[in-house]
């Protein structure tokens, strides 16, 4: 009888391609709404905002607009299925700050913009018609608050400013508004209008309903008073807001590594928008086989280099090499290929040090029947297999530690067993070729 253990431990606070440093770059984008459009929503959310008042202005349980505003969570998680990674998403672009001219700026005096652009594009990242088709995130409140408008129904899979876009409209307990655009057909929340949501609770699955070149969230802000905001703090360039309106600031610009994966051939991208990338993901690899390793770097800066290696089951190093970024992107995904050796049946670790941060991703070459882990173990860690895993291991390390416990049959996590505070600890039945 097969059983599933999962236990994560997180209690620290928690397109472009290449191979061999060549560089396909990843298409994209489509303006969210005209001009027009806004004008048109702007005007419904107000009158929709007079109504709901009007309707319950002898409710003592609504709260009115007040001076305090809102602070907002990040308004995107990844499902269970997703949560190995380190990241899944890159931030395209802000709020216009020269709004309806014929120039544009972000509130940081860039140009992560387009002209009367009113919110912050958020993508997901890497490979993302493969990640809306597999569900790995969804859209969440941002605050507490109650459900204003609620649109579903209409296709998902643009890639041109064609058809309407799925989306809810919060209204939180300060009065402002916050809405969610380019959501997955029929999958918002079964909860409708007037219900209330609690910071965090799912609204619905990311895609690309609308005016949308690829699956990402349109996350727009508006006040009391629907006037539009500007949720990012930048004192020199923001028109719209004078401090953060989030919780916890994401800074402009934030280099780190969204996903290593390993490949049976280069991936290809967007070739046929929108039908999902031909992405080649494989874990299960031969000896003498081709094995094409793959890192998406969101916000990678010009200059920066990653040192990366390949370790063999006993720890041994295989080869190391150097990738390096060598102009500014939002997001960019670079490959290197190597044919594995005889032998070194087991589970290896892909290996990359990046601005500080150590990130792992683990494979195999043959797939061994079992492993019995024992000992200390410090720092990332793996093991994948056709049958089971039996472990009295003590697993330590820091909130950069991924340990990752895959077997086809069954886990068993013994006396003596630990995965200590800290670490991110995954245990999932799933067969040696799983890739998420």
């Amino acid at each position: 009888m097969k059983y599933f253990i999962l236990l994560s431990i997180v209690l620290l606070p928690a397109v472009c391609f290449s191979q061999a440093n060549s560089n396909i770059q990843a298409k994209q984008f489509v303006p969210c709404e005209t001009k027009e459009e806004q004008e048109a929503h702007v005007a419904e959310l107000r009158s929709l905002l007079a109504n709901y008042y009007a309707k319950h202005k002898d409710s003592s349980s609504v709260q009115q607009p007040t001076a305090n505003h809102v602070l907002f969570g990040w308004p995107m998680r990844p499902t269970s299925d997703y949560d190995f990674q380190y990241n899944y998403f890159n931030l395209q672009n802000y709020v216009d700050q020269y709004r309806f001219s014929s120039n544009f700026r972000d509130y940081n005096c860039g140009d992560r913009t387009y002209d009367h652009h009113d919110a912050s594009d958020i993508n997901l990242w890497p490979f993302w018609w493969r990640m809306m088709d597999n569900n790995y995130v969804i859209a969440v409140a941002a605050a507490p608050g109650i459900i204003l408008e609620k649109k579903d129904g209409n296709f998902d899979h643009n890639c041109s400013n064609v058809g309407n876009a799925n989306r809810i409209t919060l209204k939180h307990d300060d009065g402002t508004l916050t809405y969610y655009y380019h959501l997955k057909k029929n999958s918002l929340t079964t909860k409708d209008t007037m219900d209330r949501v609690e910071q965090g609770e799912f609204l619905g699955y990311i895609g690309s309903s609308g005016h949308s070149s690829n699956p990402h969230l349109h996350f727009a802000v508006y006040d009391a008073a629907v006037n539009l905001i500007e949720p990012f703090f930048g004192a020199s360039c923001n028109s719209y807001g004078n401090e953060t309106w989030w919780q916890d600031e994401r800074p402009y610009w934030d280099p780190q590594i969204n996903r290593l994966m390993t490949h049976s051939a280069t991936p290809v991208s967007n070739q046929f928008c929108p039908e999902e990338e031909v992405v080649n993901a494989k874990n299960q690899f031969n000896s003498g086989d081709q094995v094409v390793t793959g890192i998406a770097f969101m916000d990678g800066q010009d200059g920066d280099a990653a040192s990366c290696s390949l370790y063999q089951p006993n720890g041994n190093l295989f080869t190391s090499w150097t990738v390096n970024i060598t102009s500014t992107y939002s997001r960019i995904y670079k490959t290197n290929s190597f044919t594995l050796p005889s032998g070194n049946t087991g589970t290896w670790m892909f290996r990359v040090s990046y601005r500080g941060r150590i990130y792992a991703h683990f494979f195999t070459v043959g797939c061994k029947d079992n492993e019995t882990p024992s000992g200390t173990i410090s720092g990332n860690d793996g093991y994948i297999t056709g049958n089971y895993i039996s472990s009295t291991a003590i697993h330590t390390g820091s909130s950069n530690t991924r340990v990752l416990y895959q077997a086809a049959n069954y886990i068993e996590l013994k006396p003596g067993f630990e995965a200590r505070a800290g670490i991110h600890f995954k245990a999932r039945i799933k067969p040696c070729t799983y890739s998420e």
